[in-house]
């Protein structure tokens, strides 16, 4: 449901988000963002949010064999207010499936008319909504997910050039 993706670290993952720190210093972006020492949390600059607006979370996974480089690991996730939103009408929904369910069917032990048991389909129907809401939510945020990731690629293109001056300058 969030979207990811991984690539290829050029360097040490210390370097890449060294660079990615002084980018945003610039203001090279339409973002802002905390970079910490091996993962780093991307957002869009908060005159230009709306209800969908992503975040990019970035963390270096280690190479998966000796020889291979590190892998920059990415992955989209939505305003943690949204996040939040998103789960507690998860759990009322949830509760009220499962509620619904077991009153319905001490309705219907007793001979009474089950009529609680559509509760239960119903609030099914609801988390279906919902989780379709979520894709239309990405889907509007899909632009700014952009934004953030071609930001992330022209930081890893700049460490592929900086490596690659630095692998030059020790073999002259």
């Amino acid at each position: 449901m969030r979207p990811t993706f991984e690539r290829p670290l050029p360097s040490e993952g210390e370097f890449f988000f060294q660079l990615l720190r002084e980018a945003l210093e610039r203001g090279e972006c339409p973002c802002r963002g905390k970079v910490f020492k091996d993962h780093a949390i991307l957002e869009i600059r908060e005159e230009d949010q709306h209800f969908w607006s992503p975040h990019l979370g970035l963390k270096v996974l280690p190479a998966p064999a000796e020889n291979e480089a590190n892998i920059l690991h990415g992955r989209f996730s939505p305003n943690p207010g949204v996040w939040t939103l998103f789960l507690a009408i998860y759990g009322v929904l949830g509760i009220a499936a499962l509620g619904g369910l077991v009153y319905g069917l001490a309705q219907w032990s007793t001979n009474e008319s089950p009529w609680a048991l559509l509760v239960t389909p119903a609030a099914i129907a609801l988390m279906g909504f919902t989780y379709g809401a979520a894709f239309i939510g990405q889907g509007l945020g899909s632009e700014q997910m952009f934004f953030l990731r071609s930001f992330t690629e022209r930081v890893l293109e700049r460490a592929r050039e900086r490596k690659g001056q630095s692998t030059q300058e020790r073999s002259a």
